[in-house]
């Protein structure tokens, strides 16, 4: 009696445990699903916005017109979002939670948002005249000199005295439009700063020699 008693028991406990990994992994997969649709849904926004600003670009060259203020308004929001959204990928991979195949997708699609909108603050540049600095930044992951330079360029968008536009770029990540920017750029190794589409930095550029670049207007 005691022992039916006590195997009644184990099993009662073992369905127990077992509906309760059940469950976890459950909700465990409700939120990965979450995260994804959250990240998609801000990119897919993102992608409109570009588009929307094409649209605005071929107006502008049909009629021989070119507004700088909305365009300005249009890429500063569009480049505030999509430092937002890089910041929340890095996040989830550091904590490892997404799964790789929907993390690979929307860290290709976030890194071709930033190379269109990278062009679009160019054309910008050029047709404004504008004082921004832009810098595409190319960096290896788990190379300490990349981490160094992000940290030093998160530093400089962040002041408020520097009008600085930085596009991140994973060197190593396999899609072809990035393999064609690395070539056009000659880009060999990291860390490598692309500043105005004219200076090219290869490794560690510390605050001082960066503050120096750009106080002597070398734009």
């Amino acid at each position: 009696m005691v022992k039916k008693v006590r195997k009644d028991i184990f099993i009662t406990a073992l369905i127990i445990v077992v509906g309760l990994l059940l469950f976890g992994f459950y909700v465990g997969k409700i939120w990965d699903d979450l995260r994804t649709d959250n990240v998609a849904g801000d990119l897919n926004e993102n992608s409109l916005d570009i588009l929307s600003i094409l649209i605005n670009e071929e107006f502008f060259e049909s009629f021989n017109t070119y507004d700088c203020d909305l365009i300005d308004k249009r890429l500063s929001s569009m480049s505030l979002d999509l430092y937002k959204v890089g910041q929340r990928l890095s996040e989830y991979d550091r904590k490892k939670l997404f799964e790789k195949d929907e993390y690979m997708f929307l860290k290709t699609k976030y890194f071709l948002l930033e190379l269109r909108t990278y062009f679009n603050f160019l054309d910008f540049k050029k047709e404004c005249d504008s004082n921004q600095t832009i810098i595409l930044f190319f960096y290896d992951i788990g190379d300490l000199d990349s981490e160094r330079q992000g940290y030093v360029l998160d530093n400089f968008v962040k002041r408020e005295d520097i009008n600085i536009r930085v596009f991140s770029i994973d060197r190593e990540h396999n899609e072809t439009t990035i393999d064609l920017i690395k070539n056009y750029y000659k880009v060999s190794k990291s860390p490598t700063i692309i500043i105005n589409n004219e200076i090219k930095k290869e490794g560690f550029v510390d605050v001082a020699e960066l503050i120096e670049i750009l106080e002597n207007g070398n734009m």
